[in-house]
């Protein structure tokens, strides 16, 4: 069993208020979340200046924005003070949602072609999200409620290995058919890491990522686009005005910034010259604008949510709640990493978006979710004198004893994770 996994026998116990005047766990994450959360509206305001009527279209995207942060903080709300073993309870019902809306978004009429890629469910011309996002959170909630049910068996090849990364390899292969291979490979990325830091064996992860070397090498560079944004990566100068004309634009952003920035506002590149910068491209506008100490202190966010929120995994009361925690911090790591190597050249272009700073409402109110759910863990873990955490099999809904009394059974089938 791995190091995370004896962590039921290792816990640390945190009072709630640290001694003195620094701030608890909790408190401590929400303000890195919500410092976040604010310096993105303050950043895609000032992305819609570079449009031909700046003005307005500032006032529009302020409106919009100032909504979407009254529903993220609903959103925070929700995961922070809704018990999280809610969300362990109904597992099996969020990975048939999660699987269920991916494979809508599919469907013509229902999904919706933006660019090429059909990644959004709309209903009405104001009201849209993308499914994918929501599978992020919904597919890390299941693995971890999965590597608790079957904490002594995570070890073997079935209930460890085979049947966790079916689960996601099925959402991660719905997300690849939109087609969106970025997001595909962060929920499969995230997933994976989950699922061996609790237990499954590395050798059986390594094996399967060596057989399935081919396939990727045939889904990066079989696509035409995508076979375009490698050589444009590697080669930008040699079509300056063409594949390459992304890249070379963010990196002027970032290196046109200096150490103090041109000043809020008062960007360039936003000004027609470096397209999806409120999405894709945020952090190459924070870089110009804000210079290296703005783009520093957003990487020393990020660098801050991990460190804090591999802190809530070593404190965590359950092992579902430790598992959860680890989800949610290496989902905003690794994206965020993502999004600041492809801004800055380090990495070809896939179209991630800036956790909680880019523009995109499904993607703020995601990430929302997840925030709150992950201080919800922490403040849990800080609570001194807590009751001993209920086990997961008295904590199962009556869907789930129906199923196995009425299916299961007469079948003589026994599914692991259903019964201890």
């Amino acid at each position: 069993m791995s190091a995370v996994g004896t962590i039921e026998s290792e816990q640390v116990t945190e009072t709630g208020a640290a001694s003195g005047w620094f701030p608890g766990l909790s408190t401590r994450l929400t303000a890195l979340f919500w410092a976040l959360a604010c310096l993105g509206t303050v950043m895609v305001a000032s992305a819609a200046i570079g449009s031909a009527d700046g003005p307005t279209e500032m006032r529009r995207v302020l409106v919009q924005r100032a909504a979407w942060m009254g529903i993220a903080l609903v959103a925070f709300l929700v995961g922070r003070y809704i018990p999280y073993r809610m969300w362990r309870r109904h597992q099996l019902v969020i990975l048939i949602l999660t699987l269920g809306i991916l494979a809508a978004v599919l469907i013509p009429g229902i999904g919706t072609v933006v660019n090429g890629a059909r990644r959004w469910i709309r209903m009405g011309p104001w009201i849209g999200f993308q499914p994918s996002e929501f599978a992020k959170v919904g597919l890390i909630i299941w693995c971890a409620a999965y590597v608790e049910r079957n904490a002594a068996r995570m070890h073997r090849f079935v209930p460890g290995f085979l049947i966790p990364f079916g689960g996601a390899g099925s959402v991660s292969l719905l997300v690849l058919l939109e087609p969106d291979f970025g997001t595909a490979a962060l929920i499969g990325t995230v997933a994976a890491l989950l699922i061996v830091a609790f237990g499954s064996r590395l050798l059986y992860v390594t094996l399967a990522g060596m057989s399935m070397l081919p396939l990727v090498y045939h889904l990066v560079l079989g696509a035409p686009y995508r076979r375009e944004r490698i050589m444009s990566f590697l080669h930008p100068w040699e079509d300056p005005l063409g594949s390459g004309y992304q890249l070379i634009q963010s990196m002027i952003s970032v290196g046109s910034g200096g150490l103090m920035g041109r000043g809020l506002g008062l960007g360039v590149q936003k000004l027609g010259f470096l397209p999806d910068t409120p999405s894709d491209f945020i952090f190459a506008l924070v870089s110009e604008e804000l210079g290296f100490v703005g783009a520093g202190t957003v990487v020393l966010l990020f660098l801050l949510i991990v460190w804090e929120g591999f802190r809530v995994v070593l404190r965590a009361e359950d092992r579902f709640g430790a598992a959860l925690a680890f989800g949610i911090a290496c989902l905003f790591g690794i994206q965020g990493a993502i999004h600041i190597a492809v801004v800055t050249g380090s990495v070809p272009t896939t179209g991630m978006t800036l956790p909680l700073v880019s523009a995109g409402g499904s993607s703020l109110f995601v990430g929302m979710v997840a925030a709150g759910l992950l201080v919800n863990v922490a403040a849990r873990a800080e609570k001194p004198g807590n009751e001993k955490p209920t086990p997961w099999y008295k904590d199962t809904p009556f869907y789930e004893e129906w199923l196995h009394a009425r299916v299961l059974d007469p079948l003589q089938c026994r599914l692991p994770g259903i019964r201890p």
